[in-house]
């Protein structure tokens, strides 16, 4: 939980459910596939819950209950981050982006249903270096002065 980001939250393994349910065992290690299977099981539609999307707000999900975990330890003292609050949070995001066709500020103006100068809060989830189209660093000396040396990548914390 320490040294979780935003980008190795996708990795995470979550302790399994209690009993056997969806295909797992009781207490196998649980990440975004099983994570999609259990929202399935749960009723929500395969097409509608493809994995890149499961992926997508499992990372995000675990990404904000390990700072929690981590900004308040003696709070959370190991309860935010587990099986059933994922599951819990997963389902609730199915509910509001599926069910009730609610989104998040930044994908409404990706998609141009709201306007770019809105007002919004936004959590900076990653610094990342310029980089070429292989995934290599570019050298500094090599980068244009046009092209920033960093990239900020921001969450609109839609579901905190």
């Amino acid at each position: 939980v320490r040294d979780m980001t935003s980008d190795s939250a996708l990795q995470y393994r979550a302790a399994g459910p209690r009993q056997a349910q969806a295909g797992l065992t009781a207490g196998q290690p649980c990440g975004a596939e099983e994570f999609r299977r259990l929202l399935i099981a749960s009723g929500a539609s395969p097409s509608l819950a493809p994995s890149q999307w499961v992926e997508n707000h499992f990372r995000w999900i675990v990404w904000k209950l390990a700072c929690y975990e981590r900004g308040y330890p003696d709070i959370c003292a190991g309860r935010w981050l587990t099986f059933p609050n994922i599951l819990k949070q997963l389902k609730y995001r199915y509910e509001r982006e599926v069910n009730k066709a609610q989104f998040p500020a930044l994908k409404r103006i990706f998609e141009r249903d709201s306007a770019a100068g809105r007002a919004m809060v936004l959590c900076v989830s990653a610094v990342r270096r310029a980089s070429d189209t292989s995934g290599q660093e570019v050298p500094q000396a090599a980068a244009s002065a046009a092209v920033p040396a960093v990239y900020l990548e921001v969450t609109d914390g839609w579901y905190w």
